[in-house]
């Protein structure tokens, strides 16, 4: 009984690092579309500008700052998943 438990302990800890890993990518993917530009996850997260396409003299439409929370909420879950993994569990 000990051996199934450990083992499924074990499964369920790489299931929580793959669902981690996954949440953390959502920041290469695109946010969302201003004026034809697209803004990536990154950009919106830790900070940059959005500029005009085309053209000699190039505009900046949008500035971002960086964002704490976004940034937490993005990276945390694969914090989670690797404490998960590394730090045998002992609850439950």
């Amino acid at each position: 009984m000990k051996k199934k438990k450990k083992k499924v302990t074990k499964q369920l800890s790489f299931v929580v690092l793959l669902i981690g890993v996954l949440a953390t990518a959502v920041l290469l993917l695109d946010a969302f579309e201003v004026s034809g530009n697209v803004v990536s996850g990154l950009k919106v997260a830790f900070g940059g500008e959005i500029r005009s396409e085309g053209g000699i003299v190039q505009i900046v439409l949008r500035e971002y700052k960086f964002n704490l929370l976004l940034s937490i909420a993005l990276v945390l879950p694969l914090l989670a998943g690797i404490i998960n993994v590394i730090v045998p569990s002992k609850l439950g």
